[in-house]
């Protein structure tokens, strides 16, 4: 009797993956319960911020795992980084203490045959594998479920032409997460309707209780329509004609390239003897002062690299901001940093050129002109396929924002949508406009 009460037990747990999450002690809002029971091949989520599509879907992950044997679940994102952080969520699960019939266990530890920081082998033959979304690393898999985090902004290629064969033989499963971000993309199709037999989840961060009215209403007030419509709503909203179209910006995309936030962190990659070039975009008003470093390629093109991106407080003062760009100029020994040398950046500039000296400081005054061929000048650099970002998503999103009009004068004119940013864009101008002017030589990171 006692055993066959355990096996209906575990076949409850195996129908039904809320029983599963109660195991863990996670207790799924209802719409993350719809997804949790959702059994179709294709299935596109398209969920605000904080409603935790991540959780859910590391969650779904797991449960496919341990109710089938010998199976393979692959998570896929832009970036190394961001499919470790889901994976960390797996690993949470795994390891979770939970109280049950008086005491505390963790019950699915004792299922883990082996485990690392991007993988883990369950004791039934399944494997569940955190990887980023490059063609080189994902080949070669066949797998019983894909899991694909921030789908818009994984290539369409490689969803069609490498993460769908793999499951053909195994009549596996495909979910796709994230907020929309283009049109033109396998994502959006699937979520608007436009194909037939995907399965879709439309949640906007509105629908999460834990989620106030308070602070939806100061993200409103905070970002740009199309920002907030696109973050928390989780609907499309595209403002006038992109200078820099979402395609080409993906197209620059590495997702092998790791992006370090400070010097430190940076020369911890140890990439060798290698010329690193920054741009400095200073603060006015509301923005940010943001500090890019670009590593420039041993090759003929001079292929560019974004490795730093700093973006300080708002209300940094200047003379922080003077202090910390120059340490990380001479730990790093930056060839040369292109400084914002309009209104108060003057003396900014003045001031770094003094400390790091005047042949390794360029100024450069923003008008509208100017502006423009800065930004031309990096769209030029993206088109030839001569820069390769990571995979990060507020430069990505401030890139898309910017917009492009011909005035009748001719003259192209660049902006960025009211109470919209691009001061991390600027900055990465710059730090690629110093690197193409024809001068100095390797150095070593510290």
């Amino acid at each position: 009797m006692r055993e066959a009460s355990l096996a209906g037990k575990l076949r409850a747990l195996r129908e039904d993956p809320i029983l599963f999450a109660r195991l863990v002690g996670f207790r799924p809002l209802p719409y993350q319960a719809e997804l949790l029971r959702d059994r179709s091949k294709r299935i596109v989520a398209c969920w605000g911020r904080q409603t935790g599509k991540s959780t859910t879907a590391a969650l779904k992950a797991l449960h496919f795992a341990f109710t089938h044997r010998e199976s393979t679940v692959l998570i896929i994102s832009p970036s190394k980084r961001q499919s470790e952080l889901m994976f960390e969520k797996v690993r949470g699960f795994l390891h979770a203490r939970v109280r049950l019939g008086g005491r505390e266990l963790r019950p699915l530890e004792g299922s883990v045959a082996r485990e690392t920081r991007d993988s883990v082998l369950l004791t039934n033959g399944s494997r569940v594998i955190a990887l980023p979304c490059s063609p080189e690393r994902v080949r070669g898999f066949t797998a019983h479920m894909v899991i694909v985090d921030e789908a818009a902004f994984v290539p369409e290629e490689l969803i069609t032409s490498v993460l769908m064969p793999m499951l053909a033989a195994t009549d596996g499963t495909l979910v796709l997460l994230s907020t929309p971000w283009t049109r033109d993309h396998i994502f959006y199709r699937a979520f608007s309707g436009q194909l037939p037999g995907w399965s879709v989840h439309h949640v906007p961060s509105t629908a999460c209780p834990l989620i106030s009215r308070e602070f939806l209403a100061e993200q409103e007030r905070a970002l740009t329509k199309a920002e907030f419509k696109r973050e928390y709503l989780a609907e499309l909203a595209e403002e006038g004609a992109c200078f820099f179209p979402s395609a080409l910006v993906l197209k620059c995309v590495d997702p092998e390239l790791r992006l370090a936030e400070d010097a430190g962190e940076l020369a911890a990659m140890g990439h060798g003897r290698v010329e690193l070039y920054a741009g400095l975009d200073l603060a006015k008003l509301r923005d940010q002062s943001v500090l890019a470093v670009v590593e420039r390629e041993k090759r003929p093109e001079g292929h560019l690299l974004l490795r730093l991106l700093r973006a300080f407080p708002v209300g940094t003062p200047y003379s922080a901001v003077i202090a910390e760009v120059a340490a990380v100029v001479r730990s790093l020994g930056v060839v040369a940093l292109a400084v914002d040398r309009s209104g108060p950046g003057e003396a900014v500039f003045e001031q770094l050129a003094a400390e790091l000296g005047a042949s390794r400081v360029l100024g450069f005054r923003f008008t509208a002109e100017s502006k423009a061929e800065l930004l031309s000048g990096l769209k030029v650099l993206m088109e030839k396929g001569w820069l390769r970002l990571p995979y990060h998503r507020p430069l990505l999103g401030q890139l898309t924002a910017i917009t492009c009009e011909m005035r009748s004068s001719g003259r192209l004119l660049l902006r960025h949508p009211p109470r919209g940013h691009d001061d991390m864009v600027m900055a990465l101008a710059l730090a690629c406009w110093a690197a193409r002017q024809p001068r100095g030589a390797a150095v070593r990171l510290a």
